[in-house]
């Protein structure tokens, strides 16, 4: 080190004269590139265009150095300025021979150098996706919709958890039930595909004279029966689907839920096999989820392991069941405060016309 550099900042290159700094500028970049455990070497300084020569021997120096460098070491290489100036053409005259980036501003290279041990860290992880046989689908065949009560119990049998409900046939035995579970209920018309287009749900009533109110109003859907649930208020809607592709086998599709599924079409979508690493990358992938995952303006944050455990259930369910069950969807998909977990309030499923997955109907 040369007597005017402080020992706090060994690595910039002093010198005292410009023999000096060529020499300490080398001797850094040599032991940095050849350091096991520094993964990028770069050189920070600035050379805006219309500096004289000079200067330009100061910022030109370490320019030649990392192009020599370039040729014995495959670590990643580049130089940077802190300001957003335009760079001296000579400088990158000398860069753009060995094929080296020149960067404008501070911030974009440490982007920059995120990206790339981000990038480094995928292709280690990557991990081979699984060919899935698609034989036994026959994608020109109207797949059939199935009964809502096989919806539920394909929800039950793969571990999604549901809010109280239960099918009704008559208004006092949908009073009945209320009254045991607690107002405020949501009452459902049952065997309809998209039931709040036609008026089919009626949610957040609160006692016996608005659900009368509400079965009288559904009357002329002609549903052969009706559903009470217990209406849950809290938390944030998704959908968590999977639909077997013509291409692809099982695709896992998560987004935002309810109304916002159309309005919004803000969707991730992911082939199996799903881990809880690769669920938690397609939630951040959501930014307005993401931010009301943690808590935003003052909210509660939202139970983020219990949706990764959903996504991941749903990818080991589509792995189970895409050959039968071509389509399932969970929409919405309640995810609630931290600590009491999500919860499936509708499902919709379709299955191949020749399934022979034993159903309730």
């Amino acid at each position: 080190m040369p007597e005017l550099a402080p020992f706090s900042n060994p690595l910039d290159a002093w010198g005292k004269s410009k023999k000096e700094f060529s020499e300490v500028s080398k001797t850094c970049l040599e032991y940095l590139t050849k350091d096991p455990n520094i993964g990028i070497v770069s050189v920070a300084i600035d050379a805006p265009i219309g500096q004289g020569d000079h200067e330009f021997s100061f910022t030109g120096t370490p320019a030649k150095h990392l192009a020599q460098l370039r040729e014995n070491t495959a670590k990643p290489l580049f130089y940077f300025a802190h300001i957003h100036t335009e760079f001296d053409p000579r400088v990158l005259s000398i860069l753009d021979e060995a094929g080296i980036p020149a960067i404008q501003g501070t911030r974009n290279a440490l982007a920059a150098c995120r990206a790339l041990f981000q990038y480094k860290a995928f292709l280690e992880k990557k991990e081979q996706a699984p060919i899935y046989s698609i034989n036994e689908v026959n994608f020109e065949e109207q797949p059939i919709l199935l009964h809502d009560d096989d919806g539920r119990k394909l929800l039950e049998d793969n571990g999604f958890p549901s809010p109280p409900e239960k099918i009704v046939a008559s208004m006092d035995e949908a009073i009945e039930f209320s009254e045991k579970i607690g107002y405020p209920v949501v009452l459902k018309a049952q065997g309809l595909a998209h039931k709040s287009d036609v008026g089919g749900v009626v949610l957040n009533l609160q006692n016996a004279k608005e659900l009368r109110e509400a079965w009288n109003s559904m009357t002329s859907l002609n549903s052969p029966n009706y559903l009470v649930q217990a209406m849950i208020n809290d938390g944030f809607e998704t959908i968590l689907s999977y639909k077997t592709d013509s291409h692809y086998g099982p695709v896992i599709i998560f987004g935002l839920g309810g109304i916002y599924t159309e309005l919004l079409k803000d969707i991730v979508l992911a082939v199996p096999p799903i881990t809880t690493e690769k669920a938690e990358k397609m939630v951040q992938s959501i930014e307005v989820l993401w931010k009301n995952i943690n808590g935003y303006r003052g909210k509660p944050p939202l139970d983020l392991e219990a949706l990764l455990d959903a996504i991941v259930k749903m990818g080991n369910m589509a792995e189970k069941h895409y050959e039968e069950i071509v389509e399932f969807e969970i929409n919405p998909l309640r995810v609630r405060t931290k600590g009491k977990g999500v919860m499936a309030l509708e499902v919709l499923a379709s299955a191949k016309q020749t399934s022979s997955l034993k159903l309730v109907h």
